[in-house]
């Protein structure tokens, strides 16, 4: 059987890890500290993944246009970036899925009258995918969008 204790020393913490044999009795004391354990590690890095959802996608007067489902697992929060060929008026947002193929839940991330906008939301369900409508009635619009998943 074996123990491990903590003891406080001006402000360090040091380990020491006592066996016992059979009869109860501690027979080793060993002090643990240096590179014999490994230490609390600070985050470094995040993963985070980017996928092209609408690639200079020719959208008509008063159209929506829906991206591929995307899976969302590993990840908690989705950044949206949309593009528009010109200072109209346009919408994007996420449709959610359970199953990939309806969509049971929407977000509207914006509706702006610039060329560009962006958003985040938190995942609410395991796919995704992204909408962009153009709401001009007057012409057809050349939009892009982006889709970072985040952890």
């Amino acid at each position: 059987m074996s123990y491990l204790y903590k003891d406080v020393d001006a402000n360090r913490q040091l380990y020491t890890s006592a066996y016992q044999d059979t009869d109860g009795k501690p027979t080793t004391r060993v002090n643990i500290g240096g590179s014999d354990y490994q230490a609390a590690v600070d985050v470094q890095n995040r993963y985070q993944k980017t996928i092209q959802t609408h690639s200079a996608v020719n959208v008509a007067v008063d159209t929506y246009v829906n991206s591929a489902w995307y899976d969302t697992s590993g990840f908690d929060k989705i950044a949206v970036t949309m593009v528009n060929d010109a200072n109209t008026n346009s919408s994007f947002g996420v449709h959610w899925s359970h199953d990939g193929t309806g969509y049971h839940g929407n977000d509207t991330l914006g509706t702006t009258a610039t060329k560009m906008a962006s958003a985040l939301v938190d995942v609410k369900a395991r796919y995704f995918r992204v909408y962009v409508y153009n709401k001009d009635t007057a012409a057809a619009h050349t939009m892009s969008s982006w889709a970072m998943l985040k952890v």
